[in-house]
């Protein structure tokens, strides 16, 4: 019988199994463990640390914090996930869909004089590099991929990160505001005080802390499983392939046709996916059409990049598309 191959599924290991029992044995050491987590982030990026219930939340606290008001014109890029377009709306501000760079994915030159100011995406793990300036914007990065990436907190700031189970660290769920300033940490801190359903469980927390204690292994695993397409894929078309900063937490593929290419991994038990729906299109927004947002759209996958990818599977998933990029 074939087995499923899955696009990514979370790797939980003894150690972090472990973290959780004793955790949830001991709520009587909330504090602690909410604690040990801040304080390996904090050492981790040299900023101040928030932790939260989710990256949307992060996101949420984060733009609040930052001034964000009713009706202020926020530019968000066209592709990324649901919540960076959603949370301007929590903060009854208004987005508005820019397009991307053909080649980044990400917001390219944009003209922050029409806006009060951008939230920039770290996408699938690569930073995001500022082409234009900001020293009268207060800028939070959306950040949730990018855990590990040494470029990502440079410029902006707040940046937010995301622990859902699908990313490179996860404790099924959880999030934190990486902050530059004492003032603005503070700041997030009282208006999280207004969101009891924001703060981080201190179970989430220790799963959280196990996993951020092998971030370097996670990532060397990524790029291994990114070296071995390259290798198999040779001559292909990868997003951002050569950059040496990535922590690869997804791998995608130029393909002609990124549905078809789905669809055909579906009947032989592989999942791939596409990028994230153009904004524009899922919610329907009276801003100029992305152009290039919709190209990239069309044209590229996301390959299974399971921590736990075993190499027979990962042939197989190369075989496959090799045949299909030979039809």
């Amino acid at each position: 019988m074939v087995q499923h191959i899955p696009l990514i599924r979370p790797l939980i290991t003894w150690d972090d199994r472990e973290a959780v029992s004793v955790a949830y044995q001991h709520p009587d050491k909330y504090a602690i463990y909410l604690r040990i987590l801040a304080e390996q982030l904090e050492d981790l990026t040299n900023l101040h640390v928030v932790l939260t219930s989710s990256g949307t939340a992060a996101l949420h606290v984060a733009l609040l914090a930052a001034g964000i008001d009713p009706g202020d014109r926020v530019a968000v890029p066209a592709i990324t996930f649901d919540s960076t377009f959603l949370v301007v709306g929590y903060c009854q501000a208004e987005p508005i869909v820019c397009d991307v760079d053909l080649f980044t994915w990400m917001l390219t030159d944009i003209d922050l004089s029409q806006f009060v100011t951008a939230i920039p995406v770290h996408l699938y793990g690569h930073s995001y590099t500022y082409p234009f300036g900001h020293d009268e914007h207060t800028l939070v990065d959306d950040a949730a991929e990018a855990l590990g990436n040494v470029d990502v907190f440079s410029v902006s700031d707040m940046a937010i990160l995301s622990f859902n189970w699908n990313k490179l660290v996860t404790g099924g769920g959880g999030g934190a505001i990486l902050v530059k300033s004492p003032d603005l940490k503070t700041e997030c801190e009282n208006y999280l005080e207004t969101f009891p359903h924001y703060e981080l469980d201190h179970v989430r927390a220790a799963l959280i802390s196990s996993q951020l204690s092998r971030l370097d292994s996670i990532i060397d695993r990524k790029r291994h499983l990114m070296g071995r397409y390259l290798d198999g894929l040779d001559g292909q078309t990868f997003y951002q392939a050569n950059d040496p900063e990535a922590t690869r937490w997804q791998v995608f593929l130029r393909v002609p046709d990124a549905n078809a290419v789905i669809g055909a991994g579906q009947a032989e038990d592989i999942e791939f996916r596409p990028v994230w729906p153009c904004l524009h299109c899922k919610y329907h927004t009276d801003d100029p059409i992305p152009e290039n947002a919709h190209s990239i759209q069309n044209h590229w996958i996301s390959l299974p990049s399971s921590l736990d990818l075993l190499e027979d599977d990962q042939d197989r998933i190369i075989e496959f598309l090799q045949r299909q990029l030979d039809t």
